[in-house]
């Protein structure tokens, strides 16, 4: 094995399964996480390794009750040039081991990935048996997030340019990658505006007071937003759980 999730297996923990600080991704050597934090893997997971020509190999996913899953989706492979196929399987998930001509991204088995558990995926070798493993940490929960008015008055309220808008927000996440308040909405071309607020740093857990000053805003509806982004590796790539929420309020003249 040498990548999943997107990631070299070196960078994965064989204690955790979570990336190691500083870990970067198998195809262009980015940093996983900018803060050197470790991230779970979620979404589609692929599976990728050497060929060894001449063989065939099967791939099983083993959860933490020792319950097994013998992957045998059928792959999308390409060459150097971009050109794809697909490559299938037998039904019980032994596939021949591709020339890199035919795959050159040495694409080995699809793991659609559910739950926050611990797995351990396996491959194993006609005639052989398990030649490799590796332990990951599954992340397939969303951030929570809320976010309320509590000052001049409450949600969708009414209220007059120049008071000082005031709230509270929270945001949570086993594995919190980063997190903000903003305005947005109002008259066209107004944009999203960050708004201060009581809570800081890269915690699992937010929960902060926030306060805007509405001097200058226009008559027009407005929303206060909080949006929160995990850490997760979704779908073997740069993508992230982001999940956003927000409530209204006008400013009337």
């Amino acid at each position: 094995l040498t990548a999943i999730g997107g990631v070299g297996v070196p960078y994965i923990s064989d204690v955790d399964g979570l990336t190691v600080p500083g870990a970067q991704y198998f195809d262009n050597g980015s940093q996983v996480d900018g803060n050197n934090r470790s991230c779970p893997f979620g979404g589609l997971v692929i599976i990728r390794g050497p060929a060894i020509v001449g063989n065939r190999y099967r791939l099983q996913v083993i959860d933490s009750g020792g319950a097994s899953q013998t992957l045998t989706e059928k792959l999308w492979v390409s060459t150097s040039g971009g050109v794809g196929s697909y490559h299938t399987g037998t039904v019980d998930g032994w596939f021949d081991y591709l020339p890199i001509a035919q795959n050159f991204e040495g694409v080995l088995g699809y793991y659609r990935s559910t739950g926050d558990g611990l797995v351990t995926i396996q491959l194993e070798i006609e005639g052989d048996g398990v030649v490799d493993s590796q332990l990951i940490q599954l992340d397939n929960t969303w951030p929570d997030v809320a976010v309320s008015i509590t000052a001049p008055g409450g949600d969708c309220d009414l209220m007059e340019p120049g008071v000082l808008l005031e709230g509270e927000v929270t945001a949570t996440d086993d594995y919190m990658g980063s997190w903000y308040v903003e305005i947005d909405g109002g008259p066209a071309g107004f944009g999203p505006v960050p708004v201060t607020t009581g809570a800081s740093g890269l915690t699992n857990v937010v929960a902060g007071a926030w306060t805007f000053d509405t001097t200058g805003l226009e008559q027009c509806g407005y929303v206060v937003r909080v949006v929160a982004t995990d850490r997760a590796i979704v779908g073997s790539g740069s993508s992230h759980h982001r999940l956003s929420t927000d409530v209204g309020f006008c400013i009337i003249e």
